[in-house]
């Protein structure tokens, strides 16, 4: 543990989902202000762990498993149920390590794990998800100008890889009517009005996406889908479905 103590719990090693071993756990992160809350980064001498804490903790998992099936990079995932012995251990493990920080003298460190981390895990009366880390990750909007270097064609086969991969999760995300990630015709109830709008100067709402819901690695095939969902789709047809059931 002290070799990674220089290091966020986010940048360490992946660790297996079968065995997380959450009673060594020695440091707890949290993404940077303003993204998803309730996700947590817990390191334990078998790896690092993402875990998170939603309302849509089924909807997440189940479009997770639906992209992996199709072929779509996606981060492993299980759920751990409020019943489960493990979540608990999950809770114990984050509060551990805040009187870890606590006992070396690190306040600050100690109050940010138990207001921000543990609280945001305990928000939602209901399943935690566990997700695998994805390793040297960057998200797509962070890129900037290497936008060329890494995802042009020209720039040769990881990119192609690349270009390929974003491709089967563009296309499973508008079979599952999740349309956060990527905007456009296939995914968006009118897209095309929207986007005539934007041309013409309106607010871009409705024709760009959520592009930090995909992560750039170094492990083939150079992209991983995170945060994805499955939505139900609704409509005459659907509404009448549902009635008749």
């Amino acid at each position: 543990a002290a070799l990674f103590g220089g290091r966020s719990a986010a940048s360490l090693p992946p660790g297996p989902l079968s065995a997380p071993r959450w009673e060594t756990a020695f440091q707890v992160g949290r993404p940077a202000e303003g993204t998803t809350g309730g996700l947590a980064f817990i390191a334990t001498l078998a790896g690092a762990f993402a875990v998170k804490a939603a309302d849509d903790v089924a909807e997440e998992f189940v479009g997770t498993r639906f992209l992996r099936a199709a072929g779509a990079p996606v981060p492993g995932a299980r759920v751990v149920f409020p019943a489960d012995a493990e979540h608990a251990s999950i809770l114990a493990a984050v509060e551990a390590v805040a009187k870890q920080y606590s006992r070396r003298g690190d306040a600050e460190g100690a109050q940010a794990v138990m207001v921000h981390v543990l609280v945001g895990l305990r928000k939602y009366d209901g399943p935690l998800l566990l997700l695998e880390l994805v390793p040297a990750a960057r998200a797509l909007d962070d890129i900037g100008a290497s936008a060329a270097l890494l995802l042009e064609p020209a720039a040769g086969s990881r990119a192609r890889a690349r270009l390929e991969a974003m491709g089967r999760v563009w296309i499973v995300d508008a079979a599952l009517h999740f349309h956060d990630r990527f905007a456009s015709r296939l995914s968006c109830a009118g897209y095309d009005a929207a986007a005539a709008a934007y041309a013409e100067g309106a607010a871009a709402d409705g024709v760009t996406g959520n592009l930090g819901n995909i992560l750039l690695t170094d492990a083939p095939p150079g992209v991983a889908a995170v945060d994805s969902h499955v939505k139900l789709v609704r409509g005459a047809a659907s509404d009448a479905a549902a009635l008749a059931a």
